[in-house]
C-alpha cells in the first residue's frame, strides 16, 4: 500500500482488535470518545503485547456521604508495581470515586515516572452500572 504496510499482514491485526472491542463492549465498555483506550487496544493487536510500565495490584475506593450540605468525600487506595519490581502503595482523596483514583494512581506513579507531574486528567465521563 501507500504508506508501506501490507494489507494482508493487517487483516488478523484488525480482526483480533475487532473481536476484542466487540467482546468489551459486551461487558459494558464503551469506545465512543475513548481515543485513547481505543489506541491503546490497536498498538497491541499491530505489535502482539504492548509494554507495561506497572502493574496494579489493587485498588480500593470509599465513598462517604456527610452531613447535608458537606460535600461527599471520596478516598481511593492503589498498590502498584513499579518496573523494577518495587511496590508502591499510596492513598489520596479526591471530589468523586474517579477523582480520587487519579490523584491516588498519579501519587504512586509519580515515584517511578517524575514527568506524571505534568500530566492532566482533563475529560472523562463516568457511566453508573446497576
Amino acid at each position: 500500500g501507500e504508506l508501506g504496510l501490507d494489507l494482508d499482514d493487517l487483516k488478523p491485526a484488525v480482526r483480533q482488535v475487532l473481536s476484542e472491542v466487540k467482546e468489551l463492549e459486551n461487558q459494558g465498555f464503551q469506545f465512543e470518545g475513548a481515543e485513547a483506550s481505543l489506541e491503546l487496544l490497536m498498538q497491541k493487536g499491530m505489535n502482539g503485547a504492548r509494554t507495561r510500565f506497572f502493574e496494579l495490584i489493587g485498588f480500593r475506593v470509599i465513598d462517604e456521604k456527610r452531613e447535608k450540605g458537606e460535600q461527599p468525600l471520596s478516598e481511593a487506595t492503589i498498590m502498584v508495581r513499579g518496573p523494577e519490581g518495587q511496590v508502591e502503595h499510596t492513598a489520596a482523596q479526591g471530589n468523586g470515586p474517579v477523582n480520587a483514583l487519579d490523584n491516588a494512581l498519579r501519587k504512586a506513579l509519580t515515584k517511578f515516572y517524575p514527568e506524571i507531574d505534568e500530566i492532566r486528567l482533563l475529560d472523562y465521563k463516568v457511566r453508573v452500572l446497576g
